[in-house]
């Protein structure tokens, strides 16, 4: 991010803001930042400076906000309306010969060994201590990829902690996994068939998925 007085790395795009961090918001987050602590955040239309506020502004649809929290705030202070702001980002190597992608996070085993690092990777404590449906996907050590889901929130099961699949999945020498979205969105399909109990129900209406298809 550059202004006129200053430039300053973003820290996250479309994600709740955390400490001293600098995240661009677009309207595909929310209405709004949704920010609870006071900070400095810029509304941007076309580059061009046309609100500032300290929290939770409002997210235009032909713009972004950029919210400042921390030490990054006394830094915004100097902004003014009107002002011009340049947001410039890139991808680097290997990251920009991916094809396809999906996020997930966070990382449950790392060579073996249980790495659950929920707050560098900037997750909700709330996720990792308590019980929930699951879906995890790894990488055994002979190779093989394995991808699980478990049922949660019901009678017949309960959900686990980020912790116990980690153990888990250790146990199956699993050398790397990562947690993917769980809660509601678990749920495993095999030949058209819905084969676990998902805890809404029935099947949530989610955008993405992991597929597994016969050439």
């Amino acid at each position: 991010l550059k202004a006129s007085s200053f430039s300053a790395p973003i820290t996250a795009i479309n994600q709740p803001r955390r400490g001293s961090s600098i995240t661009v918001y677009t309207s595909e987050y929310a209405d709004s930042t949704q920010t609870e602590e006071i900070g400095k955040e810029i509304i941007l239309i076309k580059g061009k400076i046309v609100g500032i506020q300290e929290m939770n502004a409002s997210i235009p649809p032909d713009g972004v906000v950029v919210s400042a929290g921390g030490n990054y705030t006394k830094l915004f202070e100097q902004l003014k309306l009107g002002e011009t702001i340049d947001i410039n980002y890139s991808v680097a190597p290997p990251w920009n010969t991916i094809r396809q992608a999906v996020c997930g996070g966070p990382r449950l085993i790392e060579n073996g060994n249980i790495s659950i690092n929920h707050a560098e990777e900037k997750f909700n404590p709330a996720l990792v201590s308590a019980r929930h449906p699951r879906t995890a996907i790894g990488l055994s050590f002979d190779g093989d990829l394995i991808m699980i889901v478990v049922d949660g929130r019901s009678k017949h099961s309960a959900g686990m902690t980020l912790k116990e699949l980690a153990l888990y999945l250790q146990k199956m020498r699993i050398r790397h996994a990562i947690n993917l979205d769980g809660g509601g969105s678990s749920t495993m399909v095999v030949k058209g068939r819905i084969v676990n109990a998902p805890s809404d129900g029935s099947e949530r209406k989610i955008s993405n998925g992991l597929l597994i298809l016969k050439p």
